[in-house]
């Protein structure tokens, strides 16, 4: 099977797929523990999907894939089998016609025991993540007593911590959705508008996105950086700067234009003092103004 396609249905992305009335879920619990299963008596199959232990607060998850038809039914959802909750008031809720569901999770975790529980989609690269650079973690705990750390073969996340990069996936996600809706439209205005008529719908250009020299930079080794990549960084200076002082004298001659008294000039160069080292043709270094 086409791994989009496996992950998809894994995630929770079911298009036409469902779960079917053979995954039958039950429940055993008494004032201490919940237990439910997700079971096929066809095939002879039980799984015990998540346990509620109410004395320690402590809740264990192990998602499956429940969808009959797939090649991965009845299989974990995750190489990382079992997610440990520590210090949630979890419960578990009859819905009715919808089966049951799980009260109290973490956001970013999917409530619908008969779609097999687990991490809604755009956060499954937190798995991903963790296995890429620890492949033999079978445990993933998120505790709201514990701080973040690294064992043999678990991970332990506080719930802070947890929070700070939920949040900071959404930000993420939200941020290249819109910079993707935007450079769409410009390709679909470029190839109609543009294309039938450009003096009337001229190029638009996108916007740059905000501080993206900086966090290239920021993120680049140095140390390694060969002949060609400071070339390449040569041309990139020498172009930012060339665009920086472009806009600069457009502001400038917008200034001398308009015959501004002393002090707009001096406003300007105390903003701008690159322009003076460029004037002076040596560093120029600002002591007071």
């Amino acid at each position: 099977m086409n791994d989009i396609f496996k992950n998809s249905l894994l995630d929770g992305d079911l298009g036409d797929f469902s779960p079917v009335e053979e995954n039958l879920i039950t429940v055993q619990e008494d004032e201490d523990i919940s237990e439910c299963f997700v079971s096929n008596e066809k095939q002879n199959l039980k799984h015990l999907i998540i346990k509620i232990d109410r004395i320690n607060s402590i809740t264990f998850l192990r998602p499956i894939n429940t969808i009959l038809h797939s090649n991965h039914y009845f299989e974990a959802k995750y190489d990382i089998s079992e997610f440990i909750f520590e210090g949630f008031n979890i419960e578990l809720d009859d819905m009715y016609n919808d089966g049951y569901g799980i009260e109290g999770l973490p956001k970013g975790f999917t409530k619908s025991v008969s779609f097999g529980l687990g991490l809604e989609k755009k956060y499954k690269i937190l798995v991903s993540t963790i296995l890429k650079h620890f492949s033999n973690c079978q445990k993933l705990i998120i505790s709201k007593f514990r701080n973040t750390e690294i064992n043999s073969s678990e991970i332990v996340i506080n719930y802070q911590d947890f929070e700070k990069i939920r949040k900071g996936i959404d930000r993420n996600q939200d941020l290249f959705w819109r910079e993707g809706q935007i450079a769409k439209e410009a390709f679909i205005y470029d190839n109609i508008f543009n294309f039938c008529d450009p003096l009337i719908y001229p190029i638009i250009k996108l916007p740059p996105r905000k501080d993206v020299i900086y966090k290239v930079l920021r993120n680049t080794e140095y140390s390694k950086t060969n002949q060609s990549d400071k070339s390449a960084l040569s041309i990139l200076k020498d172009n930012t700067d060339l665009s920086y002082l472009t806009i600069l004298m457009n502001e400038f001659q917008e200034k001398i234009q308009g015959s501004h008294k002393e002090a707009t000039y001096q406003s300007f160069f105390e903003q701008n003092p690159i322009l003076l080292t460029f004037f002076s043709g040596s560093p120029f270094v600002k002591f007071k103004n």
